[in-house]
């Protein structure tokens, strides 16, 4: 039986082996793009978590207000006269249960990373900052709250581009925006003033990070994630 190439080129040269070897290229190079992406997401996943950590170390560290979240379990643990830490917990178990119960689909092992390592990450950032910075100006307090909403909102961004999940509430805010097509900042912003007009009104205390932070992150986010969508 006589074989021959499968093609020639345009000099009349076979070209079997170089289509093959092309092929076997291409293959290649999918798999590379493939695996490049995966440890991409994954980076994206872990600097979101320690960028999101460093923005509510900042935030506390201001002193000059917490974000929207904090302050609603702030005067939830005034209203109900527990510790902070219980009514944390609590909240964190109610809303794992909405997840479970409505958002499974959101769920992603970010989720999972994000309740194992943010609040050890968060107490290291706030020690860094407090064996750095002893004594506080009111300018460097309006300096720490900026960079604070700054990180937290890349670091959200971050983490939801990642595509590997998100936090316990922002994936409860994710399956929200796929659900009614609202933009994931309307969502965001809704959420943030809902959560501070009643800690508020619970007895939290707020302050001017606190309503900057209503009106600036969910629009920081998604600005944050079109740039990054564009690269």
């Amino acid at each position: 039986i006589k074989t021959g190439p499968i093609c020639t080129d345009v000099s009349g040269h076979p070209c079997r082996l170089e289509a093959a070897v092309n092929i076997w290229n291409f293959r290649c190079r999918g798999y590379r793009i493939k695996i490049m992406a995966k440890y991409r997401n994954i980076l994206m996943m872990l600097a979101g978590i320690v960028l999101s950590a460093l923005g509510m170390a900042l935030y506390y560290y201001s002193a000059l207000g917490s974000d929207p979240v904090s302050l609603f379990i702030d005067g939830l643990h005034i209203w109900l006269g527990l510790s902070y830490g219980t009514v944390l917990n609590g909240f964190n178990a109610v809303v794992l249960a909405v997840v479970v119960l409505f958002a499974r689909n959101e769920a992603r092992i970010g989720l999972v990373v994000s309740l194992v390592f943010s609040g050890t990450l968060l107490d290291m950032w706030t020690f860094f900052l407090e064996s750095i910075f002893e004594n506080r100006t009111v300018f460097e307090k309006a300096i720490f709250l900026l960079m604070g909403i700054l990180c937290l909102s890349i670091g959200t961004a971050l983490f939801l581009e990642s595509g590997l999940g998100a936090g316990p509430w922002d994936t409860v805010l994710v399956k929200i925006s796929h659900a009614t097509s609202v933009p994931f900042r309307w969502v965001r912003g809704a959420s943030d003033i809902l959560f501070a007009v009643t800690g508020f009104f619970l007895g939290g205390i707020a302050g001017i990070g606190t309503w900057l932070s209503v009106l600036s992150v969910g629009t920081l986010i998604d600005a944050v994630r079109k740039a990054i969508q564009w690269f």
